[in-house]
């Protein structure tokens, strides 16, 4: 995968995660994002 497009599946993520979705976080700390970082 990309790193703009994994970038952009992690502020997908984000926004999940802020709404409380558990599974958004559990995907966010797998092996696929691991090496993947967001431009703040």
């Amino acid at each position: 995968m990309s790193a703009p497009l994994a970038q952009a599946f992690l502020r997908t993520l984000d926004h999940l995660i802020d709404m409380g979705d558990r599974r958004s976080a559990a995907l966010q700390l797998g092996e696929g994002f691991r090496d993947i970082r967001l431009n703040t």
